[in-house]
């Protein structure tokens, strides 16, 4: 999943807007977890992000493995 493969998703109306399962919301959850480097308000805003269905929760938890993984 890049940001162009989202944004051509959204374009075509592709992107889910199903509410999260129990699953998903596990999975947003252990995102949030991960601390991003940076400042402390980098890692507020990072959890701060709303997430209300699928897609939202999709782009949340590949945000936070980006960061996790990110030069580590």
């Amino acid at each position: 999943m890049t940001p162009d493969h989202v944004a051509e998703d959204l374009a075509r109306g592709d992107a889910s807007t199903a509410p999260l399962s129990q699953f998903q919301a596990s999975l947003v959850q252990a995102a949030n977890a991960v601390q991003p480097r940076g400042t402390p308000r980098t890692g507020v805003l990072a959890v701060a992000r709303l997430v209300d269905n699928e897609h939202e929760g999709a782009v949340h938890v590949r945000d936070a493995a980006a960061r996790a993984l990110d030069k580590q």
